[in-house]
C-alpha cells in the first residue's frame, strides 16, 4: 500500500459525516470505500429546530429500511462501521416510533437509577436491532441561563441531577458493549444567548467556577466509562479566548488530562457559525485535530471530499503531525473494531 493511499485512508477514517436522506449517497459509499469508518444519521435542520422528527418521516421510516441503510453503509465500509444517531432524553429522539420511548427528563429526576439503566439497556438492544451503535447522547450541559441552541434538550437545571441521570444513561446503553454512548458538550454551555449554529458571535458567558456544574456532571459520566465524549461548538473564554471548544487545544487537554478522559473525542458540527467565526471548514477540520479532536462531525455533502484532500495536504506540508492523524484515526477504529468484536454470532 503507498504512503498516499494509507494517508488518504487515515484522514476519512476520522471524518463522520452527517446524512438525512433516504439512501446512501454515492460519494459517501465512496468515501466508506477508500476508507471512511462512520456515517451520522441525522436530521434536517427543521426537524433539529423543532426537536422533533417530521411527519413525513416518521410514516416512511421503518425498521426494515433503517436496517437497511445501515447495512449499506457497513458493507460499503467494508464490514465494519460506526452509525451513529441523536437519540437524546427528552431532546432530538432521530430513531422517533422505531424503539421504544425514554424516560423524559422529568420522569427520569424522580426514578430509580436501575430504572433509567433498563430503559437505556433497552434502548441499545433496540438500536443494534436497526444497526446503530453510536447514540449521541446524554447531554450533560447544566444550564443557568438564556441558551436557545440547547433550549428543551438538557437533563435538569440540578447538577446532582444531570449527573445521576447522564451516568445511569450511559451505565445502562454500554452495558452490552456493543453501543456506545457519547457525553455532549465539553466543557458546559450554561449561559449562551447566541445559537452557535447560525451566529458566529456565540460565546459561552461563565467563569470556570460557573463551569464547575457541568464539569462535575461529565466527571460523572467518565468514571462511568462513557466511550465518547463531544466538545462543544462555542468559543468559551474561560479556557481559550480565540477557537470555539471543537477546536480548541485547551478544552480537549482539559478533558484528556484534568478528566482523565482517554476514549474518543468528537468535535460538534464543524460547519457551525459558532465553530467556524469566519474561517472555513477546512481550516476548522485542521484545527480540531492539531487540537486533540479524534473524530470531525461534518455535514455529509458534496464537499467532503475536498475536505480529505486539504486535510492531506496539512499533512504532506506539515501543518498537521502525521502522528496526530493516525492516533486519531487508530482511535477511532479502535471503537469501531471494540463494538464489532461485541456483537452476538
Amino acid at each position: 500500500m503507498s504512503d498516499e493511499w494509507a494517508l488518504l485512508r487515515d484522514v476519512r477514517a476520522v471524518f463522520l459525516p452527517a446524512i438525512d436522506v433516504v439512501t446512501l449517497p454515492q460519494h459517501i459509499a465512496d468515501h466508506l470505500r477508500g476508507g471512511g469508518t462512520s456515517v451520522l444519521l441525522g436530521e434536517s435542520r427543521e426537524e433539529y429546530v423543532d426537536r422533533e422528527m417530521s411527519t413525513g418521516r416518521r410514516s416512511s421510516e421503518t425498521v426494515d429500511w433503517f436496517s437497511g441503510i445501515t447495512n449499506d453503509i457497513r458493507a460499503a465500509a467494508g464490514g465494519q462501521a460506526l452509525v451513529a444517531v441523536d437519540q437524546e432524553l427528552g431532546g432530538i429522539q432521530r430513531l422517533h416510533h422505531l424503539v421504544s420511548p425514554l424516560p423524559s427528563p422529568e420522569d427520569a429526576a424522580v426514578i430509580h437509577d436501575q430504572a433509567i439503566e433498563v430503559a437505556a439497556d433497552r434502548l441499545a438492544s433496540e438500536c443494534e436491532a436497526l444497526g446503530v451503535n453510536v447514540v449521541l447522547a446524554p447531554i450533560v450541559d447544566v444550564l443557568a441561563g438564556p441558551n436557545p441552541w440547547l433550549e428543551r434538550r438538557t437533563l435538569s437545571h440540578d447538577p446532582a441531577t444531570v449527573r445521576r441521570i447522564a451516568s445511569a444513561f450511559v451505565r445502562g446503553l454500554q452495558r452490552s458493549q456493543r453501543v456506545a454512548a457519547t457525553a455532549k458538550h465539553f466543557p458546559g454551555h450554561p449561559i449562551v444567548p447566541l445559537d452557535p449554529a447560525v451566529d458566529e458571535g456565540a460565546v459561552v458567558h461563565a467563569s470556570l467556577a460557573e463551569l464547575e456544574p457541568t464539569l462535575d456532571a461529565f466527571r460523572g459520566v467518565i468514571d462511568s466509562g462513557v466511550r465518547v465524549v463531544m466538545v462543544g461548538p462555542a468559543l468559551v473564554p474561560a479556557f481559550d479566548t480565540d477557537h470555539a471548544a471543537s477546536r480548541s487545544a485547551t478544552v480537549v487537554q482539559a478533558l484528556r488530562s484534568d478528566h482523565g478522559f482517554d476514549g474518543v473525542v468528537l468535535s460538534d458540527d464543524l460547519d457551525q457559525l459558532g465553530v467556524l467565526r469566519g474561517d472555513t471548514m477546512e481550516q476548522a477540520s485542521i484545527d480540531a485535530l492539531n487540537a486533540g479532536v479524534d473524530w470531525l462531525l461534518v455535514a455529509g455533502t458534496t464537499q467532503l471530499p475536498g475536505l480529505v484532500s486539504s486535510v492531506a495536504e496539512a499533512i504532506i506540508d506539515g501543518r498537521i503531525e502525521w502522528r496526530r492523524l493516525v492516533d486519531a484515526a487508530n482511535s477511532v477504529r479502535t471503537l469501531t473494531g471494540d463494538l464489532a468484536q461485541k456483537q452476538p454470532t
